[in-house]
């Protein structure tokens, strides 16, 4: 059952980290956004 949990908000870390970097505004923003989304998938795996 946890798992499950855990795999449900990893991914929506990852989606909303991944719309967020899209709609950045300047490279550290940006930058920030994709560390997000590569731990998220880190921590998915």
């Amino acid at each position: 059952m946890w798992d499950y949990v855990k795999l449900i908000v990893l991914a929506a870390v990852a989606v909303l980290a991944a719309v967020a970097a899209s709609h950045a505004r300047d490279l550290a923003y940006l930058t920030h956004m994709i560390i997000f989304v590569g731990a998220a998938v880190v921590f998915f795996l």
